[in-house]
């Protein structure tokens, strides 16, 4: 019905209007025409450009495929060029990351003729809000510099000083790795960027990033070899770079020094590193070699070669994997050194150290040493075995220390031990028993050093500690083999009085009674022959009284030096005063000045001999030796003690020569009153000065 209705309106139509209708047909029809012509154009347009930008493409990336590294900043600024030219915007740049990445300077620059450069760096203080982008590797499409965002105004501000209107950065990676950008701008006029054309200049910066990442790991490949070189060129190690094929790139001359062999022998044959080494040690070689093919992580390893000469020498060997700033393996770095005169050394410091050990076991002697930081006790092997413990199989520390001391002798040790760590001037040295774990107890002598540091704090302590229980029992058996000496020198002197006594009375009673009546009797006879005026030669008779006289005086003599009765009848103190008073009589230009501050009951009987014995010999000394014009005996009591004093005037002695034991010769019984008064308890000293006289005094406690 429509179509009816439609050809009942053109049946009234006019025949005018026929030919208008067909104009406007056509007019629209060409209006179409043209609009699809404008589309091929545009598309043809499209299409030579991008032919024109593949070609350009192609020429950037066929130019940065493999061209020397020196080349390679050139080819960069030239296509730089090429892409600003292709774009129509008025300059690009390069900028790389610094080393942290805080920094962005500019490394290459390309602008059209008049145009200002841009910023030579982009950093985080002018331009914080682009460098966080870059940092993350994105791409910043800026149609407007106007329209960045608020948290983008310190750049905003910062671009529009270099007159930027619009911009364009691609960053520049190599996989994750962002290492710098690629940067468009306009100056003259604002710059639409469509998806087609970012893509485009997407691949420009993967061709940049490509050449400078090559660029970047070459140079550092170059440095790096330049450097090792230059070390190793003058290293005294044998150092070489081997390639992951085994050949190698690099042998440093002191290979001639240690091997005999040149580096160029070496090179070209690089199975002599393994061939020199002797066949007892290609096993370790070989297990190494293995180890780092796998990857293992590597570890130093020692072996021995033959050198030229026919030398053996101890090498010690290590290595490490070469890989590139992209993570590519490039071969190993290998150091070989000689430590054969170490070797030798360590192996003389081992027989060293097992012959101290030897010793020390054999002198029943360690060591130890204190780390008071860390509070470990490290011990030699004889420590252990002195504390009843195997070697090395326990856990050292100075509290564990403590528990083997004896419970009677840990709190002295631990005095000592606080005294030395307190007062650098004070030593530690102590004598005390331990406990083993069996239970036994044994004598050790402990001796140590402490070292401080610049703040007077105590650091380490080192010291030694020796068992010393055979030497005690044998000092025990020494104290009662004295105590019995000096038992039975007490019993000696005890019968020699006895003795002496005995004699005396004997001669007294005895001989001295005989002498005397025969004396008596020659001289009765001698009266009566006279009365009776018997004619006879008397004379020969009366030479023989004074004869009697004499002989009955010597044995008066006799009897007081061997034991004086007046020391039995009336005692200490009259004998002393008594034997004064003979003494002058025989000396008479010594003076004697007498002391006597102590009643006869306040001296012990059994001292009373000993007292007269050590004045007897004192006095002697002083008349034979001393030239002394003055004595001054004193006896008395203080402070609970009994003392004997002889001090005189005389030219006195040098102590040296007798204060350990009396020289042979020299008659002065030193020797003879020490022991006197040692054995009945007392103590004897002497003092003497050249010229000035001596002092001498024994003494006993009551």
């Amino acid at each position: 019905m429509a179509k009816a209705k439609k050809a009942s309106l053109k049946s009234k139509k006019g025949p005018d209007e026929a030919p208008e209708k067909k104009i406007r047909e056509l007019t629209r029809e060409n209006a179409r025409l043209l609009r699809e012509v404008e589309e091929l154009r545009e598309k043809e347009r499209q299409f030579e450009e991008l032919i024109r930008f593949k070609k350009v493409l192609l020429e950037i990336s066929t130019r940065l495929v493999h061209p020397p590294v020196e080349q390679i900043e050139q080819e960069i600024e030239q296509g730089l060029r090429q892409i600003v030219e292709f774009l129509g915007v008025d300059r690009g740049g390069v900028y790389i990351f610094s080393g942290d990445r805080t920094r962005i300077p500019r490394k290459y620059f390309w602008g059209m003729k008049g145009i200002p450069e841009s910023a030579a760096v982009l950093d985080d203080q002018k331009f914080p809000w682009l460098s966080e982008k870059l940092r993350k590797g994105e791409i910043l499409v800026i149609p407007r510099v106007e329209d960045l965002p608020e948290e983008a105004a310190q750049d905003r501000e910062e671009l529009k000083k270099y007159r930027n209107l619009s911009s364009l950065v691609i960053p520049l990676a190599v996989g994750k790795n962002v290492f710098g950008a690629v940067t468009f701008g306009a100056v003259r006029a604002e710059r639409h960027w469509p998806e087609e054309l970012i893509q485009r200049v997407r691949l420009v910066g993967v061709i940049f990033a490509s050449a400078l990442a090559r660029k970047q790991s070459e140079e550092a490949l170059r440095r790096a070899e330049l450097e090792y070189r230059t070390v190793a060129e003058f290293n005294y190690d044998w150092e070489y770079w081997a390639n992951p094929d085994g050949t190698l790139r690099y042998v440093s001359p002191s290979c001639k020094r240690i091997t005999g062999y040149s580096p160029q022998e070496f090179i070209q044959h690089p199975s002599l590193t393994r061939e020199v080494i002797l066949p007892i040690d290609r096993e370790v070689w070989d297990q190494h070699f293995r180890e780092s093919r796998r990857g293992v992580s590597h570890h130093d390893i020692q072996f021995r070669i033959r050198r030229a000469d026919g030398q053996v020498r101890w090498i010690e060997h290590a290595c490490q994997a070469v890989r590139s700033p992209q993570g590519e393996f490039l071969g190993y770095r290998v150091s070989n050194r000689d430590v054969t005169e170490r070797k030798s050394a360590e192996e003389a410091a081992r027989k060293k150290d097992e012959s101290l050990a030897e010793a020390q076991r054999i002198a029943h002697l360690g060591n130890w040493h204190w780390n008071i930081e860390t509070n470990e006790l490290s011990w030699s092997d004889e420590v252990y075995r002195i504390f009843g413990l195997p070697p090395q199989e326990f856990g050292a520390t100075y509290d564990a220390f403590l528990a083997f001391i004896h419970p009677g002798d840990r709190g002295g040790v631990e005095e000592a031990v606080n005294r030395s760590l307190a007062d650098p001037s004070v030593p530690y040295g102590i004598e005390h028993r331990i406990v083993r774990p069996d239970g036994s107890e044994r004598f050790v002598h402990e001796r140590g050093e402490v070292t401080f540091d610049d703040g007077g704090r105590p650091i380490r302590m080192i010291g030694t500690v020796q068992d010393i229980t055979e030497r005690k029992r044998a000092e025990a058996l020494l104290q009662r083999s004295q105590e019995e000496l000096r038992a039975l020198s007490v019993q000696l002197l005890s019968v020699q009085e006895e003795e002496r006594k005995r004699i005396a009375r004997e001669l007294h009673d005895g001989i001295g009674q005989s002498l005397s009546a025969l004396k008596f009797m020659l001289e009765n006879r001698l009266q009566l022959m006279e009365k009776d005026s018997i004619s006879c030669d008397l004379h020969p008779l009366e030479g023989m009284v004074p004869m009697l006289q004499n002989a009955v005086e010597e044995v008066r003599q006799m009897q007081t030096d061997l034991r004086p009765p007046i020391l039995d009848d009336l005692g200490i103190l009259a004998t002393l005063s008594w034997f004064c008073r003979e003494y002058q009589k025989i000396y008479a230009g010594i003076k004697i000045e007498t002391d006597l501050g102590i009643q006869e009951n306040e001296v012990p009987a059994p001292l009373k001999t000993v007292i007269y014995r050590v004045l007897q010999e004192a006095m002697n000394n002083i008349a034979k030796h001393s030239q002394a014009t003055r004595v001054r005996l004193s006896l008395g009591q203080k402070e609970g003690r009994v003392y004997l004093r002889v001090e005189d005037n005389g030219s006195g002695f040098d102590l040296r020569q007798v204060r350990s034991e009396e020289r042979p010769g020299r008659g002065f019984g030193l020797t003879s009153m020490r022991e006197r008064t040692e054995l009945s308890g007392g103590s004897f000293s002497i003092e003497s000065i050249e010229g000035r006289g001596t002092t001498l005094q024994a003494s006993w406690r009551l």
